[in-house]
């Protein structure tokens, strides 16, 4: 598991979706027809997020599916926050950059990123 005082990652971010939609202003809609696919680690479901596009597509091309799902960029802090609601209450914690070939993987509590990002970025250490 990451400690989450040492845990940085910067936006946009990849999650594994199907049946997404965006706006004409390019953001994303976060309805009931968003399905976020889950992975299992330490025998959790956890929702895949990947820091880099290709990781997201890499996980993508390795893991069997039916081809409707894939990498849903996510741009902005509010949209991080309303995917985060919306993961299924089975689902408590977010893999990051999850390697299909590795059973072990980076964690961090849904609940403790929320509550980062409703703290806002650390103010940079000035010398």
């Amino acid at each position: 598991m990451i400690d989450e005082a040492n845990f940085h990652f910067q936006l946009p971010c990849f999650a594994i979706a199907s049946q997404w939609q965006t706006r004409p202003d390019g953001s994303l809609v976060v309805d009931d027809g968003l399905r976020l696919v889950t992975v299992e680690l330490d025998a959790r479901d956890h929702l895949a997020v990947f820091t880099d596009c290709d990781l997201a597509e890499d996980y993508c091309e390795k893991v069997p599916h039916d081809g409707k799902w894939g990498p849903m960029g996510v741009f902005t802090t509010p949209a991080l926050r309303r995917i985060l609601a919306a993961v299924p209450e089975s689902c408590s914690r977010v893999a990051f950059d999850k390697n299909p070939a590795v059973s072990a993987g980076r964690s961090v509590p849904i609940a403790a990123l929320l509550g980062i990002l409703d703290r806002g970025p650390e103010p940079p250490i000035r010398d």
